[in-house]
């Protein structure tokens, strides 16, 4: 930027000593101008502030503006079904951003020091990055305190009227609360199979689709009930009963890792097609 179109009183920005942005007034670039002369007392926080409107007399800050009138639109999730704020609008499906970031944000990889893998990190100690699973079991660890109730050394699940309780004794208090809560929870996702497509699952894969036994064989949910997995033919496996008991609520991924598996190709295939 010369100094002909800053002027010949004023070849800079009065305020930043600067030539590179542009002139806008009073001897002022582009960034100063609107920090020093726009800036006013807002009348809905009390903050000084760059005005955004003026409504009845009353200014109105940017931030003030964007809460109370440009409020975000929200829609139906095609993937969760839940009104949220949408992140995403992919092949005309509207995606939230809790799904958008679950399912189609693709994160950074790194090799993780105690694994060798280039996996997604979940944090970092002394300046070495760790994946989630060996962070988890190697670095992070919940504190333990003593029980208020049992007197126990264990890890605190609750603080009640400044009382540390730890899991089993809240849940032994909250007892009828768990009970009432999967019940309604089962009764509500509870729907029969017909015998027809219960026969066309076992026919489509005939053993254990992790361990490839045969023994005792049960329907696994690819995403379990807890998590908003549904009783249809797209979210059911083959799975032995000592698979699906261990694997229980846990998402397949990160159970499959955990016990050094490979995750099949149907339960791959299963899960794009549910959520593309």
């Amino acid at each position: 930027m010369t100094a002909s179109q800053w002027g010949i009183k004023f070849p800079f920005c009065v305020e930043c000593k600067s030539t590179l942005r542009k002139h806008q007034a009073r001897s002022l670039c582009t960034k100063c101008y609107p920090q020093k002369i726009l800036k006013k007392l807002c009348s809905k926080c009390n903050k000084i502030n760059v005005l955004s409107r003026r409504i009845n007399e009353e200014n109105i800050c940017g931030v003030c503006n964007k809460k109370l009138f440009c409020p975000p639109k929200k829609r139906t999730c095609t993937i969760c079904n839940k009104i949220k704020i949408i992140d995403l609008i992919k092949e005309e499906k509207d995606i939230c951003r809790e799904c958008n970031k679950k399912y189609f944000y693709i994160q950074p990889t790194k090799i993780c020091i105690s694994c060798k893998e280039d996996k997604k990190i979940d944090g970092y100690f002394e300046g070495n990055p760790y994946c989630p699973i060996c962070y988890r079991l190697n670095i992070y660890r919940k504190p333990k305190y003593d029980c208020g109730r049992c007197k126990k050394y264990r890890k605190t699940s609750a603080i009640i009227n400044g009382e540390r309780i730890c899991h089993t004794c809240y849940k032994k208090d909250h007892k009828e609360r768990y009970w009432l809560h999967n019940q309604k929870r089962k009764e509500s996702d509870k729907i029969e199979l017909e015998e027809d497509t219960i026969k066309e699952i076992f026919q489509r894969n005939k053993e254990c689709v992790y361990c490839q036994s045969r023994e005792k064989l049960t329907l696994d949910h690819i995403i379990p009930l807890s998590k908003g997995g549904k009783t249809m033919k797209e979210n059911l496996v083959i799975a032995c009963n000592k698979c699906n008991s261990s694997k229980n609520k846990s998402e397949v991924e990160i159970w499959c890792k955990r016990k050094g598996l490979e995750l099949p190709e149907i339960i791959e295939k299963q899960l794009l097609a549910q959520y593309l």
